[in-house]
Formats: C-alpha cells, structure tokens, sequence
C-alpha cells in the first residue's frame, strides 16, 4: 500500500478533516526468471546474470546469452601422468608387479654376463696349443659351461621381455599408450629366438671347422669350410638382431611411458622410470638402469597398494 496525505483540513463547524489518498500508485518490482534478482523496469537484461527480459532477444546481451540448458558433455580424455585411479587399482599393481620382477631378470642377465666374461679370461672358450712338429691344435674347453651359460642366458633375456610384454597388455586396456610396446615386446621375443637359433647354427659350424681342420700348419682345406651353413647361421642371427633391435626399442618406449603414468606415485619416480629406460641401452650401464627401474616400479607398487584415502563431501559455509 502506497503513503498517504494526512494533512488536516477544515470542514463544517470548524471540524477538522482527514483525508487520506495514495500519494503515490504502487511501484512494481519484476524479478528475472533466471536468476530470481530486482531487475530494474526500463532494463532488457538482468544486471546479475545478464538474462533476457521480458522476451527481448539475447544476441546483444552484455554478459552473453542467457541459457538454462547446457549442451550435452563428451567423455574427458584419459588423464595420463596422474597416478592409476581406484578402477585400474588391480591392473596398476600386476604391471608394476611384472615389472619389478623383470628388473630383476636383468640384474640376473647382467651377473651371467659378468661370469662369461671372468670365464672367458680365465679359461677362453678356444684354445690353441703347438706340437713339437710345430702343428697347431684347437681344441674346446668346457663346452658343456659355455653351453649352460648360453642359454641361461637366453632364457633370461626372454623371460625379461615376456614379463614386460604382461605388463604392458595390463596396461594397454586403461591407457592405449601402451598398446604399441606391448606388440614390439612380442617383437623383441621372436627377434632373441632367432638370435639364439642363428648362433647355435654358426657354434655347430665353428665345431665342425675345427673337428675337420685338425692339426696342421698350413691354410685348412676347402672342405672343412661349409658355407651354405655359415651363411645361413649369418643370415638368421642379422635378422633377429633387426628385429630384436626394433622390438627391444619399443619395450624401452614402455617403460619410459611408465615413468610418465606413474609419476605422482612417489618422489623421483617418473626420474627413475626415465633414466632407466635410457641406460639400458648401454650395455654396462644397463645394470643400473634395472637398479633405478627396480626402485621406481617398488615405490610405485608401494604406492598403488595403499588404501585410498576416504572422500569427505564439502559444502560452503561448513568446517
């Protein structure tokens, strides 16, 4: 209701009189329907939110269209670098798991080279002694242990690709980054198998040389020299050295992608996951390299285990 005038008048017989009458015609006051604010009467756009008012059309507005429907969300792309979630929890700790256990492969890998090498000081794999005629002989020592250490050593190095082949088809269903070093790891696999087969093909030949050549000063007849064999022996060894190579680059690609997945999961993580990945190239210092896998893939496993910490919901003005 609006003021009123209540000044008083004199009427009849000196009565005085009140008239009261609206000062004034009541001011409405509109309210936006988007935001529920006072909108002024002479305004086309809500101050607050910048609505249309009263129908008027939004493409000049100040703040921009106003709009209560919003267009339908796409799926955000996986985040990479951030830790494994709670839903990939189980694969996170069987590729981690798979790789730590590959490091240790390598370490192994590397003990057996370091005693091929004492060995092969020590007692060389081929020996030549001179007769008193002055004919020379060679002669093998300890086959058997060369041959034994061979394919341990093969078997490790398969065993370790095998193993990093698992963990990245573990990873490869939540992260498709890892799709690829999971299939040039099999790569790698196929490639040291022909490597190995090629060599025993190349051992079987050198024996046979030696067995055929005998004693003897001068140059070894024609005959001992089997070059269909030879060749071929080259021939599958060059090819699973190509392909080996290009696989065993592939599963350095995974484990430096490793560092990047698990790079929140403890300090130096992603740093160790790198580096190792880079210094198992080098054939000494590929020792290391495992080391720092080894550790990295530990802390990371370590982390991923741990209980995950019980959300709490926060709402404004609560403490």
């Amino acid at each position: 209701m609006g003021a009123v005038d209540d000044r008083p008048l004199a009427g009849p017989g000196g009565t005085v009189l009140i008239i009261a009458k609206p000062l004034a015609e009541p001011v409405s006051i509109a309210a936006c329907s988007f935001c529920g604010r006072p909108v002024p009467p002479a305004a086309s756009f809500c101050p607050s939110c910048g609505a249309a008012v009263g129908g008027a059309s939004t493409a000049s507005s100040p703040l921009g269209p106003a709009s209560s429907t919003f267009p339908p969300t796409r799926p955000l792309p996986p985040s990479y670098g951030t830790g494994p979630s709670p839903s990939t929890r189980d694969a996170d700790r069987r590729a981690l798991g798979q790789v730590r256990l590959a490091a240790l492969l390598a370490l192994l890998g590397g003990a057996l080279g370091a005693l091929e090498l004492v060995l092969n000081t020590l007692r060389p794999f081929v020996s030549t002694s001179t007769t008193s005629s002055g004919s020379r002989i060679l002669t093998f020592q300890s086959p058997g242990v060369w041959a034994g250490i061979l394919v341990a050593a093969i078997a490790v190095i398969v065993a370790e690709l095998v193993l990093y082949r698992l963990a990245f088809r573990a990873l490869r269903a939540h992260d498709p980054r890892f799709s690829a070093p999971a299939t040039l790891a099999l790569l790698a696999i196929i490639g040291v198998i022909l490597v190995f087969l090629g060599t025993v093909l190349l051992l079987e030949e050198i024996v046979s040389f030696v067995q055929c050549v005998g004693t003897g000063v001068g140059p070894p007849p024609s005959s001992c020299v089997a070059s269909s064999g030879l060749l071929g022996g080259l021939a599958v060894v060059g090819i699973g050295a190509i392909v080996a190579l290009i696989g065993y680059l592939g599963v350095l690609v995974g484990i430096w992608r490793l560092g990047t997945r698990y790079a929140g999961t403890g300090e130096n993580t992603e740093t160790f996951f790198r580096a190792g990945a880079v210094l198992l190239i080098f054939p000494y210092l590929g020792l290391v390299g495992a080391v720092l896998i080894l550790v990295a893939a530990h802390r990371a496993l370590r982390k991923t285990g741990a209980a995950p910490a019980a959300a709490v919901a926060t709402f404004p003005g609560s403490r």
